[in-house]
């Protein structure tokens, strides 16, 4: 998201800037707070920073929903605005230079942190009445007092002196945030218990000690390292209370993201803003599987279809298409309706791109959604798709990746025997003459069928005939009506180009000419050209013996 000016005043479409940019300050909100517990160095400073500023949401919410606002409401954002992105840009830089950003840079960043809440609270303070929110203590929507929340789950074990020096140390940061008018006190923050005291990170089972006790020489003198009291057993069990308490803090915060994220999606908003919103989701679908089934339920993937229409290729490509190829793994139902609902033959279309990741993006989707056999004539009957995969799987030296994810698709998709006839069609023969050699009885017809029916270079035919008369042969020979009408259908289609001329394909099975059932078929099929110039060309008795036999007949 750019901090500029220009950009605050850049809004167009249905909405008012006031809901486009309150979304935008809620959603970064929401990625600094989930970032901030990923910094390893001055935890506690960054774990009171997030806490601090995920109360400053309602505040946002509530000039959002007003019905009256007051006149320097925009002012009031604008000065949230610039806070807050900066607040998330210092965030961001410590994040991903965890393992480079030295200690001194580090706490310069949580002083600046720091400040930054400082600047909130008296930038809301000097703006905005006293009477300007209606919530009060008494009428907050949070229902446990937050003192007793954070200790929910605390055991009766004594503080340390550095507990106790940091509790004094969050408080007076604490004091700093009081400044913030009432209902921006309420929001839920990330509660202490939810850290584990080892790693300083959220928990996802809160008993991860059973390793850390491994690694002591005499396990019998175990301490804590929180505490310093020694460890009296070593019998360990998830504390289910915290656990369940920390599924339903994470699940009422994503489902909030959720929402936040779904507002900004429509096309009127801005490239930035929409690209934070699809990042954002994309780390909640990839959490755990129920969130993509909350984000289909939602109606979230017309939204994402729509955003394939949107004018910069970042969002097409790296976010939109990535987005929907999570949701559609490992989720058969999402596939579906990814299928039903995406412009199958646009997509194709932009497979000729020439950005390369709009490219991989397409082929990763095609993948998930080429996978389940329902679909696979959906996209195969699209016009152009087949060929379009064809071509770029046969562009190795170009595109190495694109190649090996176009042959994954196409491999899908011979599931379906109309894809195969489509595929033989558009020149990749291989599918089909490998279901005649080695498919089931009734594959074997179809493809014979299928082979007797399209049209192939003289090249291609010489290639099918070393490829398919020995497994033609074979179904002629099988006694079965319905397979030796097709195995003729295909035979007579491959000889038709003079070198193959059926000799070394019809000599095979000259025994069977002497059966009148094989010599009506071969009549039918229109064979007597054939039996012709064996006779006049051939050198082989045996062969010259059997096409006579064939013409008398």
């Amino acid at each position: 998201m750019s901090s500029s000016g220009s950009d605050w005043m850049s809004h167009k479409g249905n909405r008012s800037p006031i809901d486009s940019f309150a979304e935008s300050l809620l959603l970064s909100i929401s990625e600094i707070t989930a970032s901030v517990a990923c910094v390893g160095i001055e935890q506690e400073n960054f774990f009171e920073f997030g806490c601090n500023l995920y109360r400053v949401s309602p505040v946002i919410m509530e000039l959002q929903s007003a019905e009256n606002p007051p006149t320097y409401v925009t002012e009031i954002l604008q000065c949230l605005y610039k806070s807050i992105i900066l607040a998330r840009d210092l965030v961001r830089k410590c994040k991903k230079g965890a393992d480079t950003v030295s200690y001194p840079d580090t706490r310069s960043i949580a002083e600046q942190l720091e400040g930054v809440i400082k600047q909130i609270g008296e930038g809301l303070n000097a703006q905005m009445e006293t009477d300007l929110y209606s919530v009060s203590y008494e009428d907050s929507v949070v229902t446990l007092d937050l003192s007793e929340r954070s200790h929910l789950h605390l055991d009766n074990i004594p503080e340390s002196t550095n507990s106790r020096c940091a509790r004094k140390k969050r408080n007076r940061n604490y004091e700093s945030l009081m400044t913030l008018p009432p209902a921006a006190r309420y929001m839920e923050p990330l509660y202490e218990t939810f850290f584990c005291p080892l790693t300083m990170k959220i928990m996802d089972d809160p008993v991860t000690v059973e390793k850390w006790c491994q690694n002591f020489e005499n396990p019998e003198e175990i301490f804590c390292p929180k505490t310093g009291l020694k460890l009296v057993s070593k019998i360990l069990s998830t504390n289910t209370a915290l656990k369940a308490t920390i599924d339903e803090w994470e699940e009422r915060n994503e489902t909030e993201r959720i929402k936040a994220a779904r507002a900004v999606l429509p096309l009127s908003s801005t490239e930035d803003m929409i690209l934070e919103a699809l990042e954002d989701l994309r780390s909640i679908c990839q959490r755990k599987q129920y969130n993509k089934v909350q984000l289909r339920n939602i109606g979230m993937i017309p939204k994402l279809t729509k955003l394939l229409e949107y004018k910069d290729r970042n969002v097409r490509c790296a976010s939109s298409l990535e987005l929907l190829k999570i949701m559609a793994e490992d989720d058969d139902e999402s596939k579906e309706t990814i299928t039903k609902t995406i412009d199958i033959s646009r997509i194709i279309k932009m497979l000729s791109s020439n950005h390369q990741p709009i490219r991989h993006a397409i082929l990763l989707l095609l993948v998930e959604l080429s996978s389940p056999q329902p679909l696979c004539n959906i996209i195969g009957s699209v016009t152009g798709a087949i060929l379009m995969l064809i071509t770029v799987k046969y562009r190795w030296s170009i595109d190495a990746f694109a190649t090996e994810k176009a042959d994954e698709i196409l491999r899908n998709l011979e599931r379906s025997s109309d894809n195969i006839k489509r595929m033989a069609e558009n020149g990749h023969l291989e599918p089909l003459l490998n279901h005649i050699i080695e498919g089931s009885e009734e594959m074997k017809m179809k493809m014979a069928s299928y082979l007797g029916e399209i049209v192939l270079g003289n090249d291609r035919k010489n290639y099918v005939a070393k490829r398919a008369s020995p497994a033609l042969i074979k179904m002629v020979h099988s006694g079965n009506t319905l397979i030796r009408n097709a195995a003729f259908k295909a035979l007579k289609q491959i000889s038709s180009y003079h070198p193959n001329g059926l000799v070394g394909v019809l000599v095979r099975f000259t025994v069977t000419l002497y059966d009148p059932q094989m010599l009506l078929l071969a009549r039918d099929y229109n064979l007597t050209l054939v039996f012709t110039e064996l006779l006049m060309e051939t050198s082989s008795d045996e062969v010259q013996r059997s096409s006579a036999i064939a013409l008398e007949n």
